[in-house]
């Protein structure tokens, strides 16, 4: 997978029949999408039991998405300044629009 390929996002479906492999692609997806990134190593220490419970299929997607909405590690990015140009254009922007 090259760089540019790692952040594409891709349809995914999960159901609770869903293999691991199926489950650990769809993860790779929510982080691609949720994050834009994959986590660091000490994020993943934070989100180590939902992966867990997500990959053992114990939790949904939906859950998973809920805790990690919830979690330090997505609460940190929310107050991160943005990191480009792109970023602080449409960060401007939307403030000004929106307040």
């Amino acid at each position: 997978m090259t760089s540019t390929d790692e952040f594409s996002i891709r349809e995914i479906t999960v159901s609770r029949q869903s293999p691991g492999e199926e489950r650990q692609a769809a993860l790779h997806q929510i982080y691609a999408q949720v994050l834009e990134r994959q986590p660091y190593g000490f994020e993943r220490k934070q989100l180590a039991k939902i992966e867990a419970e997500f990959l053992k299929n114990k939790i949904g997607v939906k859950r998973f998405l809920r805790e990690l909405g919830h979690s330090e590690v997505y609460l940190t990015l929310l107050v991160a300044p943005p990191v480009t140009k792109q970023k602080c254009a449409a960060t401007a922007t939307f403030l000004c629009v929106r307040g």
